[in-house]
C-alpha cells in the first residue's frame, strides 16, 4: 500500500465516483474537523488523511460512462479510476482547491505553479472545444452537472436540468464554507494553504485487484467517517444484486442498474427538495418497508436488518426468489413513493395536480399532529388513487384522512394516550392497503370504531388536564400539548370562507398565544376580578376561554394592558395606525365583540370552544356542568344565572 500526496494522486489520473457510491454527504461538522486539522498542521509535517481505494475503470465503462474524458484517456497516458473509498475527503479537497483558484489572479503562482497549471492538474484540461474534468461523477449523476456548473463555474454545463438533492446541497455548502474561510487570505496565506493541501495531506493508496468484488468492499469499508445511511447501503446492494442475476443478459442487467440509479436520483432529489427542511432518508426507507413488505418491530434498525440481511441477499438471487422483475417492481415503487412522501410532508410546497386541494388540507393536519404511523398507509392509498384495478376517489381519501386526524387528536392530545397506542395495529394495515387486501372503507371503519370507544372518556380528559392546573405547574390550558393545534383549528372554523389571517407556522409559536386576562394583572384588572380569590383568578387566567391566538407579534406589546387597550389602540410615536384585536386574527375579532372581559366572558368563550370540540371531533360532554369542570371554572355562575342578572 502506497502513501501519496494529493499532487501525486492527480498526476495523469482522472477520478470518478461510481454509481453505487453515495454522493457528497459531509456537513459542517466534518468540514470544521477537516479545516481544524489543516490549521494544526505544521509546515514541516505531514498529515495522514485516510485510505483512498481506487479501481481502474474498464474500457467498456470509459466508452459508455466517461464520454467527456474519453478523448484524453485514449490519446494520452492518463488513466481512469473509480473511487471505491475515500471520495468524501477527496471531494472536499478538490472543492477547497477550487476556492483557492478563484482567489488567484491570472499571473499569480502558488508553489511555482501558475493558476492555469493548477487548474489543469486538479480541475479541468481544455483542448479547443473539448474538456476533461479530473474529478467528478459518472455522466448520468445529477451531482456531476451541479459540480461542473456551480462549483467549477462551467457556464456551458446544463444548469437548468440539474435537480437539486441532498448531495448537491452539501456540495454547495462546502464551497461556501471554504470561500468564507479564505475570504481574507492574501497570496502568501493561499500558498501556505495550497502546500498543505497538495503536498502534506497524505493518503494510503490502495488499488483494488480486478478479482475482488468492489460492491462488497464498499459496504465493508464505508463504516468510517460519516456512516452510510441504510438507504445508501441499499442502493449499493441492489446494484450489486443486479450484476449477479442468473440467466440474465448484460443488456438486461444494465437496464435494471439504470432503473435503480434513476430511482435513487429521484429519491435524493426529493429528500433535499425543500432546502429549509430536508427529509430524513432512513425514516422514509423504514416506512416504505412497512408498506411494501410488512410491519415489523419498530425498534432501531430492524427494518434495515430485514432488507439487507434477510431479503435483498445473494442467496435469494441464486434461489431465484429475487428476479429482475422483482427488482424492477421494487425500484419503481420506492421511486413513486418518495414523490408522495414529499407531498405528505410538505402538502402545499409542491401542489401536484393529481392531489386535490382538500386532500392536501387534511394531510397537512395529520403532519401537524405528527401522526407518523398513518403516513405509510396514506402513501399506499395515493399510489393507488388512479389505479384501474383498485382506485380511490378524492372523497374516499378525504374521509380516511378525516378519520385519521380525529383519532390522532383524541388519542394523543385530548386523552393523551401513550405514543404507541394502537401503533402496531395501524402500521400493520399499511401493507394490506398497499397490497389491496384491505379497502379504504374498511380502514376508515376500523379507525372510526377506535375513536368512538374514546369519545366519552371525559373523566380521563379532566384528569390529564389536572396536571397542568396543579401547584407545581400553574400553566393550565397553556401547558396542554393540544393547545396550538386546537386554537388553530378553532381559528379556521371562525374563518370559514373568509381570508386566512394566520398561518400554522405562526400559530405553533409560543408567542402566538395571548392571555387576555394577563398573568401579571395590574390594579385595573384586579378590580375587574375583585370578587374572585387568588386561586380562582389563576384558574380564570389559564382557562381555555382566556387564551387567544393572535395574528402578529402583539403579545409582548399588550402584556398586562387593559381590555379596552387590547381591543383597539393607536400606534406609538405619533403613528396614526390603530392596532388591537379588532383587526387581528378571526379569533381576535371574535373576542373584540365583547364589551368587557370578566369571568363571565371567559366562561362563555370557553363553552363556545368546547362546543366546537364537540362538533369537530365528536367529544361528548354531559351538559354545561361537565364543560365547566373541564374548564376548571365550576365556581363561575352558570350561563343561565348570568342571563338572569
Amino acid at each position: 500500500m502506497k502513501t501519496k500526496a494529493v499532487s501525486k494522486l492527480f498526476n495523469q489520473a482522472i477520478f470518478r465516483v461510481p454509481d453505487y457510491q453515495r454522493g457528497y454527504s459531509w456537513s459542517q461538522k466534518q468540514l470544521e474537523q477537516f479545516w481544524d486539522d489543516l490549521g494544526k498542521l505544521d509546515k514541516d509535517k505531514e498529515h495522514y488523511t485516510g485510505l483512498l481505494t481506487i479501481e481502474e475503470a474498464h474500457d467498456i465503462d470509459v466508452n459508455k460512462k466517461w464520454e467527456d474524458v474519453r478523448w484524453i484517456i485514449t490519446s494520452s497516458d492518463y488513466k481512469a479510476y473509480y473511487i471505491v473509498d475515500g471520495q468524501q475527503r477527496l471531494t472536499t479537497i478538490i472543492i477547497l482547491i477550487q476556492s483557492i483558484i478563484e482567489k488567484l489572479n491570472d499571473d499569480d503562482k502558488l508553489n511555482l505553479r501558475s493558476k492555469s497549471q493548477i487548474i489543469e492538474q486538479y480541475i479541468c484540461i481544455k483542448d479547443e472545444n473539448l474538456k476533461a474534468y479530473m474529478f467528478g461523477y459518472e455522466k448520468d449523476d445529477p451531482s456531476y452537472e451541479f459540480l461542473k456548473s456551480e462549483i467549477f463555474n462551467d457556464n456551458s454545463s446544463n444548469k437548468l436540468n440539474t435537480p437539486l438533492s441532498l448531495y448537491t446541497h452539501n456540495l454547495s455548502f462546502a464551497k461556501s464554507f471554504f470561500d468564507l474561510k479564505i475570504r481574507s487570505y492574501n497570496t502568501d496565506k493561499l500558498e501556505e494553504l495550497f502546500k498543505k493541501v497538495s503536498l502534506r495531506l497524505k493518503f494510503n493508496l490502495y488499488e483494488v485487484d480486478s478479482d475482488l468484488d468492489v460492491f462488497v468492499m464498499f459496504e465493508t469499508m464505508n463504516n468510517r467517517g460519516k456512516p452510510l445511511s441504510k438507504l445508501e447501503l441499499l442502493k449499493n446492494r441492489l446494484i450489486y444484486l443486479s450484476t449477479i442475476l442468473p440467466d440474465t443478459s448484460d443488456e438486461k442487467k444494465s437496464e435494471i442498474r439504470n432503473d435503480i440509479n434513476n430511482s435513487w436520483k429521484t429519491i435524493y432529489e426529493y429528500l433535499g427538495k425543500n432546502d429549509k427542511d430536508k427529509l430524513d432518508d432512513d425514516e422514509f426507507l423504514k416506512y416504505h418497508t412497512y408498506m411494501y413488505f410488512h410491519y415489523m418491530d419498530d425498534k432501531a434498525d430492524v427494518y434495515a436488518e430485514f432488507l439487507l440481511d434477510e431479503h435483498f441477499t445473494t442467496s435469494k438471487v441464486y434461489s431465484k426468489e429475487i428476479t429482475i422483475k422483482s427488482l424492477e417492481k421494487y425500484a419503481q415503487s420506492i421511486q413513486n413513493s418518495i414523490v408522495i412522501w414529499f407531498d405528505i410532508k410538505f402538502p402545499f410546497l409542491n401542489n401536484r395536480s393529481d392531489i386535490d386541494y382538500e386532500t392536501r388540507v387534511w394531510i397537512s393536519k395529520l403532519t401537524r399532529l405528527k401522526s407518523f404511523y398513518f403516513l405509510p398507509s396514506v402513501v399506499g392509498v395515493i399510489l393507488y388513487k388512479d389505479s384501474k384495478e383498485i382506485g380511490y376517489s378524492n372523497e374516499q381519501i378525504v374521509r380516511l384522512l378525516k378519520a385519521m386526524e380525529k383519532f390522532s387528536f383524541l388519542s394523543f392530545y385530548v386523552y393523551q394516550k401513550n405514543s404507541n397506542y394502537k401503533k402496531n395495529l395501524f402500521l400493520g394495515y399499511a401493507n394490506k392497503i398497499y397490497e389491496g387486501s384491505m379497502s379504504v372503507s374498511q380502514f376508515v371503519l376500523e379507525i372510526e370504531d377506535s375513536s368512538k370507544q374514546q369519545s366519552n372518556y371525559i373523566d380521563d380528559f379532566h384528569l390529564k388536564l389536572s396536571r397542568y392546573f396543579g401547584d407545581e405547574n400553574k400553566s393550565g390550558f397553556y401547558g396542554w400539548p393540544g393547545l396550538h393545534y386546537f386554537l388553530y383549528e378553532f381559528e379556521c372554523d371562525l374563518q370559514g370562507s373568509e381570508q386566512q389571517k394566520i398561518t400554522w407556522d405562526k400559530a405553533k409559536q409560543s408567542t402566538s398565544i395571548e392571555h387576555i386576562y394577563p398573568q401579571t394583572p395590574d390594579e385595573d384588572w384586579l378590580a375587574a376580578f375583585r370578587e374572585h380569590n387568588e386561586m380562582q383568578r389563576r384558574l380564570l387566567c389559564n382557562s381555555l376561554g382566556n387564551l387567544l391566538l393572535i395574528s402578529s407579534q402583539k403579545n409582548s406589546s399588550l402584556r398586562n394592558k387593559g381590555f379596552g387597550y387590547k381591543k383597539m389602540h393607536a400606534g406609538g410615536d405619533g403613528c396614526e395606525i390603530t392596532n388591537g384585536y379588532f383587526n387581528g386574527s378571526h379569533s381576535e375579532i371574535d373576542v373584540a365583540q365583547f364589551p368587557q372581559w370578566t369571568a363571565r366572558e371567559i366562561l362563555l368563550r370557553g363553552l363556545k370552544m368546547l362546543a366546537f370540540m364537540e362538533k369537530r371531533w365528536g367529544v361528548r360532554f354531559n351538559g354545561e356542568m361537565e364543560k365547566k369542570k373541564i374548564l376548571f371554572l365550576q365556581f363561575v355562575k352558570s350561563t343561565e344565572m348570568l342571563e338572569d342578572e
